[in-house]
């Protein structure tokens, strides 16, 4: 045993680098592009809650459907990413605010960016 408490004969070697960083396919898009419809959809929803003088059951009713709309395209979108080259599930954690939202595969040992950061917003 050598001071530092390792065996001489063992190979130390430090942890490699993640070599690459790559463009997840169809990001942002795959999230931006159904937010964006569903906003579309719940405003109008809320306009015909307008015209029909029910204004405030349809204002909540939208907003309960772009949330719940909301909730269902992150969950299928960020939550179940899977490595478009292994085709290993790779899990989703919240970076903090300001950080790009990016799937790192241990096996491929490639990060998957999105083109999204993580905002107040998100």
């Amino acid at each position: 045993m050598t001071p530092s408490g390792h065996s001489p004969g063992s190979e130390w070697r430090k942890a490699e680098p993640w070599p690459e960083r790559r463009r997840a396919p169809g990001y942002p898009l795959k999230v931006k592009l159904p937010v964006s419809i569903l906003a579309v959809v719940a405003v109008l929803v809320a306009l015909v809650g307008i015209r029909l003088d029910s204004s405030a059951l349809f204002f909540f009713g939208s907003l309960g459907l772009f949330t719940v709309g909301w909730l269902a395209v992150c969950s299928v979108t960020l939550c179940r990413f899977h490595c478009p080259e292994c085709g290993q599930r790779v899990p989703f954690k919240l970076p903090p605010l300001g950080e790009p939202i990016v799937f790192p595969c241990p096996r491929c040992r490639v990060i998957w960016t999105t083109g999204m950061d993580h905002t107040q917003a998100d």
